[in-house]
């Protein structure tokens, strides 16, 4: 009987230390799952903007006059973070830093220093390929080594993306230069195997007519857009916008994996490639350059047709600080 009631005992005592113990490890799991959302406030993030979004324009400064550069230059990657210049707009000798600046109206939000690292000649265009410096009165000191620090940890922390880690100073420069939100678009490649997928945000138009669309250098849909030279950019609307990161990461072989397969598609005009249903519009490209700087591969492509399907907001990625889309509050967020 004593013996009865000493295993009851140890029984009790045994499930008391279980649970506390227990509970411990679920402390210490609350704890990493709150510093790490605490880490994911330091990213680019998802917000709405409208199709006639204008709000904020790309100006280079040059000889202390402003160029508008809005619709004539792109960026084309992020390490070491480089934009590209449609040597067009450029009429004056370049002078030795010149300044990228955001401006929203009249003011000036955001600046980066360049510096030229070379040409690019793309048939009848030459672009004028810029590194930029690090933007040092964008931030304070305390700042820059604080940021630095958590976007150091976050990469470390971040399993998914061991083979695209971008260093801590280049993702400062990119929230400066995220000022004006980038706006996210669905990629679309057809080939004999299938077709693929994948969300870009690293785009934009250089020339009438002409964009340059970068894909990580490490992506296998690179070899099947240079052996057709045709691709669909589809815009997508903000509330897709759980749907449209699904199909984001590498896909074997540049084929759409099976996660994705319940999403519908539909056929796009001129190059019949499947482009996601809930699209707002598809551009249609023909590729006509392409060459590799920093972590990507560039397509300098032209516009063969665009249309629209439908009217929404479009999903479109800013900086945990701009206040300007989230009132300073990241809880906002959607």
């Amino acid at each position: 009987m004593k013996l009865e009631v000493v295993c009851a005992t140890c029984r009790a005592i045994s499930l008391h230390e279980h649970g506390k113990f227990t509970a411990y490890l679920r402390s210490g799991m609350s704890i990493r799952k709150s510093f790490s959302q605490y880490l994911n406030r330091f990213k680019l993030h998802p917000v709405a903007i409208s199709s006639t979004y204008e709000h904020e324009r790309i100006m280079l400064e040059l000889n202390g006059k402003h160029t508008d550069i809005t619709e004539a230059h792109a960026l084309i990657t992020l390490n070491p973070f480089t934009v590209a210049v449609n040597a067009a707009v450029m009429n004056e000798s370049m002078p030795p830093n010149p300044l990228l600046l955001i401006l929203r109206d009249e003011t000036v939000i955001g600046q980066l220093p360049l510096k030229k690292v070379r040409g690019e000649p793309a048939g009848n265009l030459l672009l004028h390929l810029f590194e930029s410096d690090f933007p040092i009165e964008e931030f304070s000191w305390v700042q820059r080594v604080w940021y630095a620090v958590l976007l150091d940890l976050k990469n470390k922390t971040n399993r998914k993306a061991r083979h695209f880690v971008v260093p801590p100073a280049e993702l400062l420069k990119l929230f400066v230069y995220t000022l004006k939100p980038r706006p996210v678009y669905l990629v679309s490649v057809a080939h004999q195997n299938g077709f693929d997928v994948f969300p870009v945000d690293i785009l934009g138009k250089i020339a009438p007519e002409l964009m340059i669309i970068s894909v990580r250098s490490t992506s296998p849909a690179i070899q099947h857009i240079l052996g057709s030279k045709k691709l669909c950019a589809s815009s997508v609307p903000f509330a897709m916008k759980e749907t449209v990161y699904r199909f984001g990461g590498h896909h074997a072989g540049g084929v759409l994996p099976d996660h994705v397969q319940d999403v519908k598609f539909m056929e796009s005009h001129t190059w019949k490639i499947p482009v996601p249903a809930f699209a707002l519009d598809v551009n249609e490209f023909q590729v006509e350059h392409h060459f590799t700087e920093g972590i990507h591969t560039q397509f300098v492509a032209r516009i063969v047709h665009e249309y629209k399907i439908s009217d929404g907001l479009r999903l479109a990625h800013t900086p945990w600080f701009n206040g300007n889309y989230f009132q300073g509050k990241f809880d906002s967020i959607t």
